[in-house]
């Protein structure tokens, strides 16, 4: 490997939400920014803390389980 610690190959200046955002704001900027994955951080004692993570799969998962609330079917 070319870099010995993570801080040599991490992302900077991350996109980011936040527990209250809506839904839809994740899967927006994951959709406009091509992201996977998206972090959710909180703002504590002047930090912005790690408390999550929102991936691909989550949001598909969300949409999945409003369609089976909501049939359809004729």
């Amino acid at each position: 490997l070319w870099a010995e610690h993570v801080k040599d190959i991490m992302s900077r200046g991350l996109t980011t939400v936040t527990p209250k955002d809506p839904v839809a704001t994740a899967l927006t900027l994951m959709v406009n920014r091509r992201l996977r994955s998206i972090p959710v951080v909180q703002r504590q004692m002047r930090e912005s803390v790690l408390v999550g993570i929102v991936s691909r799969n989550d949001v598909l998962r969300c949409l999945v389980l409003e369609d089976s609330r909501h049939p359809t079917g004729a």
